[in-house]
């Protein structure tokens, strides 16, 4: 899809050069458009990245926490009941 979205762009962006009527209006909103979208699907990439990364390590504290707390019971029992 980004590839379709940066050639489109360039491609309008030739054609409104060569064209000199009143259409040059709507294919610049049509670039800003096509350009601001690009930045978004960017901006989302980056999120679900982000997010991915931070549910993996609260995957990782919660299996650490669950090893932790086996071997308080099986090492001290007498500490069980104290959390």
């Amino acid at each position: 899809l980004d590839l379709f979205v940066v050639t489109s762009s360039l491609v309008l962006e030739v054609t409104i050069w060569a064209l000199d009527d009143g259409l040059l209006g709507e294919l610049i909103g049509v670039i800003v458009l096509v350009r601001c979208w690009r930045f978004v699907r960017i901006g989302h990439g980056l999120y679900a990245t982000a997010t991915e990364a931070a549910e993996r390590r609260v995957e990782e504290l919660l299996e650490h926490i669950g090893e932790l707390e086996r071997f308080i019971d099986e090492n001290h029992p007498e500490l069980s009941g104290a959390a």
